[in-house]
């Protein structure tokens, strides 16, 4: 099935010069929609990787199911490696901040792209360095539970442009930064520091990435192709900033030039062949978060928040190579945060403010925490137990009533397949009134043993 739709992107992108216009914004496709062809023309967030929602499973689309069927194998994978609780905290990470930090973050171009063909005499010497130096490349090292890329299953490789060891007459590392910063400066117009060069990552044969946008610094970048053997195209996926998405395949000499702090980006489809190389390098605009701060008068980004888990961690990573005295970090692996992903872990736990305010029927500080966040009110443990459930077993009627009012699904299961009301039935008397009031209100007592 994949390999048809494959098929029809790489006819795609045959018709349109490398640069593969699959599909524009503008709304998801259709749920019920059974045209290949119709997918493809409104394909958008969410539909070949999560992005800011997670897939389903149970879509008619049959392509569609197979993205996300492909997903739950992907993060499977994870789960089995490491754990849950590890894998999903960090997932959950990776959409909070697709959904959060390019609302937040000034651009500098049109588009948030462009391919160009890497300077001659750059691109000479890194084809040098790469035929002396390609047979010594490492395993790549990655945290526990990070999802950027499967490495679990396909193991990522690197080979250092840092170095001595590895290093021609001439610095490749330095000379890529001198050139590339010169050809961002004149893409973006603006004077950039240099934040970080990611050697040359070699992916093997079944790699995927997750798409995703890079943890500031990492404001203006550069992906050059260096060397590849591969059976078919394997496209980054692009969401620029004029509401449409690109696959951009890619040959050896080519770049892509992209805002990587604002331009969603990733490989969702599996490598088909035996690797692909290539180098990552990153700047910053001097006067980035002045152009921010101007945005936000403006109206034109949101404000921060004071406790955005992701933007504080930004703040710590530089703060770190300051501190350090150097600019050279990870790539996605400065993704990886480990307060971040602690407090997303909490969540998977069951460990949420709200979970336990709720248990406890602390009614002012579940007004307080949906105040300060909707969104928690629908947040689910590990056991997929949210604040309706705890509210309701431990019997607190008013924390109850306040959070259906707002709309917490008293129907919802939690993985054992049971409701609120099955709960409630299950920890109090039966004459008692969180009983009575959820039963008044027609809420479903059963419990499905199998979901």
């Amino acid at each position: 099935m994949w390999q048809k739709v494959f098929i029809v992107l790489s006819l795609i992108a045959a018709t349109r010069g490398g640069i593969l216009d699959v599909f524009s914004g503008g709304g998801k496709p259709k749920d019920d929609a059974t045209d290949p062809n119709d997918l493809l023309e409104n394909y958008g967030v969410d539909v070949s990787f999560p992005i800011h929602h997670y897939l389903n499973v149970n879509s008619k689309h049959a392509t569609k199911r197979l993205f996300a069927e492909r997903y739950r194998d992907y993060l499977q994978g994870c789960i089995d490696a490491y754990s849950k609780r590890e894998c999903e905290g960090n997932e959950r990470a990776r959409v909070d901040m697709n959904f959060n930090q390019p609302r937040s973050q000034h651009n500098y171009t049109d588009m948030g792209f462009k391919k160009m063909k890497i300077p001659d005499e750059l691109w000479r010497d890194l084809q040098e360095f790469w035929d002396e130096n390609k047979d010594k490349e490492r395993v790549e090292s990655w945290p526990r539970g990070n999802t950027y890329v499967n490495h679990w299953s396909t193991p990522s490789y690197m080979v250092s442009t840092g170095e001595r060891s590895l290093r021609l007459k001439m610095n490749i590392h330095q000379h890529t930064v001198s050139t590339m910063q010169k050809v961002l400066e004149e893409w973006t117009g603006k004077t950039l520091v240099h934040t970080s060069l990611y050697g040359i990552r070699v992916y093997k044969d079944g790699a995927m990435l997750a798409t995703h946008v890079d943890r500031l610094p990492l404001v203006v970048s550069a992906i050059l192709q260096i060397s590849q053997d591969i059976d078919e195209p394997w496209p980054v996926e692009v969401y620029s900033h004029d509401g449409r998405a690109y696959n951009v395949t890619m040959k050896p000499g080519d770049m892509v030039l992209y805002e990587s702090h604002s331009v969603l980006h990733g490989r969702p489809f599996p490598l088909k062949g035996r690797y692909y190389a290539n180098i990552f390098v990153h700047f910053q605009p001097t006067d980035h978060e002045e152009m921010n701060e101007k945005d936000r008068k403006k109206g034109a980004a949101i404000a921060i928040p004071a406790d955005a888990e992701w933007a504080a961690a930004a703040r710590r990573q530089m703060k770190q190579q300051r501190k350090a005295g150097k600019n050279e970090v990870g790539h996605e692996q400065q993704n990886h945060d480990d307060e971040v992903v602690k407090h997303h872990m909490k969540q998977v736990d069951g460990q949420t403010a709200l979970h336990r305010a709720a248990a406890q029927g602390q009614l002012d500080v579940v007004e307080k925490l949906l105040a300060q966040s909707s969104d928690m009110l629908h947040a689910r443990d590990m056991n997929d137990w949210q604040a309706v459930h705890e509210a309701a077993r431990a019997g607190h009627l008013d924390t109850l009533k306040f959070l259906i009012d707002l709309g917490a699904d008293f129907g919802s299961r939690t993985s054992n397949g049971a409701t609120a009301l099955w709960w409630a039935k299950e920890k109090l008397p039966p004459d008692h009134e969180v009983i009575a009031y959820l039963e008044g209100i027609g809420a479903p007592g059963d419990r499905v043993k199998e979901l």
